[in-house]
């Protein structure tokens, strides 16, 4: 079973190319798990063809307008991490100071 570190929960509403420039910006580590929150979007086909560009993203989708609070709560029922980053999904990171933030709370976290 693999250890999964951090967890992205990110919730969604009819912003297909802003998330998928923000799922684009969050590595494919072993360590990364990705959850998409959708809530209640116009058009599933358009969200489902950006998230089968990125086949790490579990999508989740609510069936009513609750907001990116109640997304956000919806995903971490889902979250297997030991650290959770609430991205927007008009967020994106600078990939290289990501993977460097995310490296730096592994070090300072470990127990051996």
């Amino acid at each position: 079973m693999k250890t999964i570190n951090y967890s992205f929960i990110i919730p969604h509403k009819n912003s297909y190319e802003l998330l998928n420039r923000c799922l684009k910006s969050i590595p494919q580590r072993n360590d990364i798990q990705i959850i998409v929150i959708d809530d209640n979007s116009d058009n599933t086909t358009k969200l489902k063809d950006v998230i089968l560009k990125h086949p790490q993203v579990e999508l989740y989708l609510t069936s009513e307008n609750r907001g990116a609070g109640y997304a956000r709560n919806v995903g971490l029922s889902y979250a297997k991490g030991k650290w959770i980053l609430f991205p927007d999904a008009d967020d994106y990171y600078d990939t290289n100071n990501l993977i460097n933030l995310l490296n730096k709370f592994a070090f300072d976290t470990k127990t051996d």
